[in-house]
């Protein structure tokens, strides 16, 4: 057993000490990678070996991505995995249903708690209980192609600090004649929801119990009306206006746009589905508006747990979570991940690892702190 590995172990019966007995069961858990991704499959498939070996529960793969409508009918039918990893934002719907077991008791005392910021805490919580435990996070962040902004003249140590300099940033990048956008923008309102929070306003206000429409408000104005000015006074922008985001995320591993609002979670697509060299990448955090504000938004993936399982199979469930987002574990996913060759993106790991102190993390556990769920 190499050195790492038998780390692993010690991580693993440290976190399962104050679990119990959980021998004979069986997890049956979602979202193994597929064998094309072997690195990530390797990855998962020795975690989950680990775990077994130290808590004696056996595993039941599932190679099978989540998607919400196949997995709201196989939790319907009673044939749902114990264990998967879903979106946050379909989180509220699934656990309206009926379909997710709460997990307040199991986090209440949980030693990592404390490490995982509030905004991913809330994101998680439905009519006042908790129902998924946040595996990883994303911000809205720039991504930046790295030789465009050299070539404006730009400092790659220096974001643009506010929505002048993120404007000036894409006129300075943009090249008609070669056919280059300073700015990919897909008209969506996860994206336009950001610069509404920058300018002080907000997309929905809760009013006698009810939500209403907030962005029709000033600041939506003005946040509004920037995004038309880079579009039809600065010519900013790309020619398709209702571009997709994966024809621009294709367009800026060509080169022909400078810079989109994406999250560092989408670096491993560019990287290996579009061929994006990733040391032209950049990654800045969001500018401020025009009140000083700066604003994202924060999700992720969360572990949640069937609330149809036995309560043994949820003791297990949860004994299996909080062993994958040990800190331990987490920076051994990272060495491990280098080892294997697969891309390491910030946002990837659990906050429970603390890996601020690596400069690759240190924008994610920044903007954490100013991101709303």
């Amino acid at each position: 057993m190499r050195p790492m590995t038998r780390m692993r172990a010690l991580i693993l019966m440290a976190a399962l000490a104050c679990q119990g007995p959980l021998a004979a069961v069986t997890l049956t858990v979602w979202n193994q990678p597929a064998q094309a991704r072997a690195g990530e499959r390797q990855l998962w498939d020795e975690e989950a070996a680990a775990f077994s070996k130290v808590s004696g529960v056996q595993i039941r793969p599932i190679s099978r991505p989540y998607i919400q409508q196949q997995f709201v009918s196989v939790m319907a039918s009673g044939k749902g995995p114990d264990v998967a990893h879903i979106w946050v934002g379909a989180l509220p719907t699934l656990a309206r249903q009926g379909l997710l077991a709460p997990l307040d008791a199991q986090t209440k005392d949980w030693d990592q708690r404390e490490y995982i910021p509030a905004v991913l805490w809330n994101a998680a919580t439905v009519d006042g209980k908790v129902y998924g435990v946040p595996r990883d996070s994303y911000v809205y962040v720039l991504l930046v192609r790295k030789d465009r902004w050299l070539a404006a003249g730009l400092d790659p140590a220096v974001p643009p600090a506010n929505w002048d300099a993120f404007a000036d940033a894409a006129r300075r990048m943009s090249n008609k004649a070669q056919g280059i956008a300073g700015f990919g923008f897909a008209p969506t309102a996860e994206a336009f929801m950001d610069f509404v929070w920058q300018a002080g306003g907000e997309l929905l206000r809760s009013e006698g119990g009810r939500m209403h429409a907030a962005f029709n408000q000033n600041p939506g104005v003005t946040a509004l009306s920037f995004w038309r000015g880079l579009r039809f006074e600065d010519g900013v922008m790309q020619p398709n206006p209702l571009a997709s985001r994966d024809e621009l995320a294709q367009l800026f591993a060509l080169g022909k746009v400078a810079m989109l609002m994406g999250t560092s979670g989408e670096m491993p697509d560019l990287i290996n589905r579009y061929g994006l060299d990733p040391q032209q990448l950049l990654l800045f955090p969001l500018p401020a508006g025009p009140t000083g504000i700066q604003a994202t938004h924060a999700g992720g993936d969360y572990f949640v747990v069937n609330a149809g399982a036995s309560p043994q199979v949820k003791k297990a469930a949860f004994a299996y979570i909080a062993a994958l987002l040990s800190p331990l574990n987490q920076l051994f996913r990272w060495h491990r991940m280098k080892e294997l060759g697969i891309p390491i993106f910030p946002g990837a790991f659990s906050t429970t690892a603390q890996l601020n102190n690596l400069p690759e993390f240190k924008l994610v556990q920044e903007t954490l702190s100013t991101a709303r769920p």
